[in-house]
């Protein structure tokens, strides 16, 4: 167990002390201890289905844990970008942002609406034609990405947990977005394959395990990469003499998100297969093709698992 330490001058905003967390048949999270204190900036790395997000869901209190205890400040403001849509299906970007708000604030709040255009430039919504009109259902997932995180900066969270935050944004979005993270004042807890974001934006990197624990990397994702030397080389490769192009680097980054999509994929449709072999325990013919599914797809996201390394160690 490793435990982040704050100083006694900084105000702790969550604690996990002992905290396990399981499903079905598999433990994910097995007695993890983790301080986080105002104004840190952590990153989370680890392989898919090793507890990453589920970590993410404890702190937000989507979910409660098996074990341990966790604890919160009482008036902790807290925000989640999770994976997946939340946005839903209908509304303009101006309705999606302003929810919950009163109309006047919307319409005549000179204030609010310079903190909105700052979010609203900051992560790359200017693009639309239609400005905050736009509807929602017209846009991409990238761009329904953006507007959910600025949505949530709006309400000025203390601490803001990001969950792949950077799936499907392109470039520059990606560099506007580390910007106005730097400047963002409060505390973050993000998880993400890409190592570039977790450099630039956090100070601590830990390491969730393949048996459920939590280790800090105070060599950040260099020493991650080095944990797992053996899976970066399975294909081998020249090494390399010089710095890459910007087009080599923007074709490894691409590949890099291929292939975290791929994996997010496996870990969505692990988890549906814990859940159906957990309602067919009395079903022992339906159980062993479910389990033999499992392993195909175990053995198939380890393959991807090395490619993500093997890819993202040709980035500087």
């Amino acid at each position: 167990m490793t435990a982040l330490t704050a100083m006694s001058s900084v105000r702790s905003l969550v604690n996990l002390d002992g905290v396990s967390k399981g499903y079905a048949t598999r433990t994910v999270l097995r007695e993890v201890t983790l301080g986080i204190s105002a104004r840190e900036r952590i990153g989370v790395v680890g392989r898919n289905g090793e507890g990453k997000s589920t970590l993410l869901r404890l702190i937000a209190d989507v979910e409660t844990p098996d074990g341990g205890a966790l604890t919160r400040v009482g008036d902790l403001g807290l925000a989640m970008l999770a994976q997946g849509d939340q946005l839903g299906a209908h509304g303009t970007i101006g309705e999606a942002l302003v929810r919950g708000r009163a109309e006047h604030e919307w319409a005549g709040d000179r204030a609010f609406r310079e903190v909105l255009d700052g979010l609203v430039g900051g992560v790359g919504l200017r693009r639309f034609p239609d400005g905050l009109n736009t509807a929602i259902e017209a846009l991409s997932g990238g761009e329904r990405r953006r507007i959910a995180l600025a949505r949530l900066l709006l309400d000025g969270p203390e601490l803001l947990l990001l969950d792949e935050p950077t799936n499907d944004l392109d470039l520059d979005t990606l560099t506007a977005l580390e910007d106005l993270l730097d400047s963002w004042p409060g505390t973050i807890v993000t998880v993400s394959h890409d190592r570039y974001f977790v450099e630039r934006v956090c100070d601590d990197v830990f390491a969730l395990t393949p048996h459920g624990g939590i280790r800090h990397l105070p060599g950040g994702i260099d020493q991650y990469l080095e944990l797992h030397g053996a899976a970066a080389t399975a294909t081998p490769r020249a090494p390399r003499t010089g710095v890459s192009s910007g087009a080599s680097l923007r074709a490894a980054r691409k590949e890099i998100q291929r292939l975290e999509r791929a994996l997010d994929r496996h870990a969505e449709h692990e988890r549906t297969l814990h859940e159906q072999m957990s309602a067919s325990s009395t079903d022992h013919a339906r159980l062993s093709e479910l389990h033999a599914e499992l392993e195909k797809s175990l053995a198939e996201r380890e393959l991807l698992e090395a490619a993500w390394l093997d890819t993202a160690s040709l980035e500087p």
